[in-house]
């Protein structure tokens, strides 16, 4: 009995092993997963460089062209060189000349007037570029196709003769005119400021002077040297180099009297006729006006310097400088001004 009582213990023993080894094995607690690394904070935006400014092209930066419709050797030439040589005077660019001669003048002005406004292609001219057009009729262009930029000068004409010709004075010459109406020839570029003022003196004189045209005021100082036309009026500039030489004779002066000469005026000899040229420089239409501005002012500093001031008064063209905005003004009422002038010239032709 003693033994039995062991041996229930026991039995309940191995009974509560055995089912505690047939038990599933309880569920371990899984581990919390690990936070997730913090996504990397965005690189800074790059400091954009400041940009430089951009460089401004200053005006000029090259070669300026001055094209005179006219020959090598008139007025015009001369003075467009002259200024040419001391550019230096307002410019570190070169300014070049171009004689671009054809159709009295019509051919280079044409040109310029179709050129591109930018400032670098330029006309040297009278109020010829005026005249042209009213007196011709359909060229390519008028007046308003061209924007003043400033005048050189101001000059007026001698009346000149060979210097084997018969007549003494200006008043020898009317009355020889008067008395053969038709019979002398005098010389000139047709359609020009030169032409016209010849005509208004043929007027002002009621003589009949026959013309006959020429490509300049050189080629037609040089007929006259060879005695194939009477007369010429052409400005100081062309005039008294010649002179001078001997090789023509002045016989009056359109305005007044020049100190070191022996040559009266128009006035002097009878005849209410007075008449100056005016040279300047003109761009093509739609030239920006700051453009405009800068040509003025380098072309100011040009003829206000002292060699150019002093070639030019030895030429007889003194400057007599305007600028922009001035010069604009006579052209304008210049071209009212010649208007009837220009109608009266070819009525009578």
């Amino acid at each position: 009995m003693k033994r039995k009582m062991l041996l229930i213990p026991l039995v309940l023993l191995l009974a509560i092993s055995l089912v505690a080894c047939a038990a599933p094995a309880p569920t371990p607690t899984p581990a919390p997963a690990p936070a997730p690394a913090p996504a990397p904070a965005p690189a800074p935006a790059p400091v954009p460089k400041p940009t430089p400014p951009e460089e401004v092209e200053v005006f000029p930066t090259k070669a300026i062209t001055l094209i005179q419709p006219f020959s090598v050797g008139g007025g015009t030439d001369r003075v467009s060189r002259v200024i040419s040589a001391y550019s230096e005077a307002g410019t570190d660019v070169p300014i070049r000349v171009v004689a671009m001669p054809g159709g009295g003048a019509a051919e280079g002005s044409l040109f310029v007037a179709g050129a591109e406004p930018d400032g670098y292609t330029l006309l040297s001219i009278s109020e010829s570029l005026i005249i042209l057009p009213l007196y011709r009729g359909e060229l390519g262009f008028t007046i308003d196709d061209f924007e003043p930029i400033c005048r050189f000068i101001s000059v007026q004409y001698a009346i000149n003769v060979h210097p084997d010709a018969p007549w003494d004075t200006l008043q020898e010459f009317i009355a020889d005119a008067k008395e053969n109406p038709g019979k002398f020839t005098f010389g000139s570029t047709v359609g020009t400021a030169t032409h016209m003022a010849v005509e208004g003196f043929l007027m002002a004189a009621g003589v009949e002077v026959k013309l006959v045209p020429f490509t300049g005021g050189g080629p037609a100082v040089a007929a006259l040297m060879g005695q194939h036309i009477d007369m010429c009026m052409q400005t100081l500039g062309t005039s008294l180099p010649y002179i001078d030489d001997g090789v023509i004779r002045g016989l009056a002066f359109s305005q007044e009297r020049i100190e070191g000469y022996d040559i009266p005026t128009i006035r002097e000899a009878g005849i209410d006729y007075e008449v100056i040229m005016w040279r300047g420089l003109f761009a093509p239409k739609g030239t920006p006006e700051e453009v405009i501005e800068t040509l003025s002012d380098i072309f100011e500093s040009i003829l206000e310097s002292e060699g150019c001031v002093k070639f030019l008064k030895k030429l007889g063209e003194a400057p007599v400088f305007l600028p922009h905005e001035e010069f604009r003004e006579q052209v304008a009422k210049e071209s009212e001004r010649l208007v009837p002038v220009v109608a009266a010239v070819k009525a009578k032709e």
